[in-house]
C-alpha cells in the first residue's frame, strides 16, 4: 500500500505504487516486506520510506530503476503513460 493510503489520500499515483510493488514480487519472487512480522513494522517501514529486502537484493540496473520510480515520493512518481514511454 502506497504511504499516501494509510493518510486516506488515495490518487492515481498509489496506482503506480502498487504497480511497481507488483513487478517488484514478479521479479524477485519475493513478497514485498515478508521480513516484517507484523503489519505495524511495515506501517513504519512504509512511511518512512523504508524500502523492503526484497527490492535490496535487486541488482542495479535498467529494473531497479523502474520500480524505484513507481515507489517514489507521491509527487515525482510518473503516470502511466510516462511508464509506458520510459526505455
Amino acid at each position: 500500500m502506497a504511504p499516501e493510503i494509510y493518510e486516506e489520500n488515495y490518487g492515481p499515483s498509489c496506482d503506480i505504487y502498487s504497480f511497481g510493488m507488483c513487478v517488484l514480487e514478479m521479479v524477485t519472487l519475493k513478497t514485498p516486506y515478508q521480513e516484517c512480522a507484523n503489519p505495524l513494522q511495515i506501517y513504519k517501514k512504509v512511511i518512512n520510506g523504508v524500502k523492503c529486502e526484497a527490492y535490496d537484493s535487486l541488482m542495479e540496473g535498467d529494473l531497479k530503476e523502474f520500480i524505484k520510480k513507481c515507489l517514489g515520493d507521491k509527487d515525482l512518481r510518473p503516470t502511466a503513460t510516462e511508464l509506458i514511454a520510459d526505455k
